[in-house]
């Protein structure tokens, strides 16, 4: 009896006009990354810039990262969250790395110009951050979100030690 019922519903042909599901994922907007740096507001880099590094209060050395993406979904901003977009930044000097991060961000403030992230930290793994000053250097970003799109940009900066950034 329970079959028939099933049957009779299933098996009618009929159609909704709303849609079944609202997954992002489905309908895929054009995705697009813009890499900048910025400890609070986004300013954007064009190659040869200048990307400042900065000592920290524990000892090491760091650059901040900002970005602006569009079609990607941003994900909750809980770190812990699966679902959230994955980060992957490489800057290289003379094509070594002197820093890999990959992580989970915490994206993104939603603005006209897309979802922003600012002032992401990304250290320095270099024994002698200061010897870097005024060498040419690649950076890298890209970022996956949990429908899988992909977006990547990377500019060639020239790397210039700041001031002491007590923030760490």
């Amino acid at each position: 009896m329970r079959w028939a019922a099933w049957c009779a519903v299933a098996c009618s042909g009929s159609t909704s006009s709303t849609p079944t599901t609202t997954d992002p994922c489905d309908a895929p907007a054009p995705a697009t990354l813009e890499v900048g740096t910025g400890e609070g507001v986004f300013q954007a880099l064009t190659d040869g810039d200048v990307l400042t590094f900065h000592a920290g209060p524990q000892g090491g050395h760091h650059v901040f990262v900002s970005l602006i993406t569009t079609g990607l979904v941003p994900g909750t901003g809980d770190l812990r969250d699966p679902q959230d977009p994955m980060v992957t930044v490489q800057l290289t000097v003379d094509g070594s790395a002197i820093t890999e991060f990959e992580d989970r961000a915490r994206l993104l403030e939603t603005t006209e110009a897309g979802d922003v992230l600012t002032g992401q930290i990304v250290v320095l793994a270099h024994p002698d951050p200061p010897a870097l000053e005024g060498l040419d250097a690649s950076l890298r970003v890209s970022v996956r979100d949990r429908c899988g799109t992909l977006v990547e940009d990377g500019r060639d900066v020239v790397l210039m030690e700041g001031d002491f950034d007590p923030t760490l």
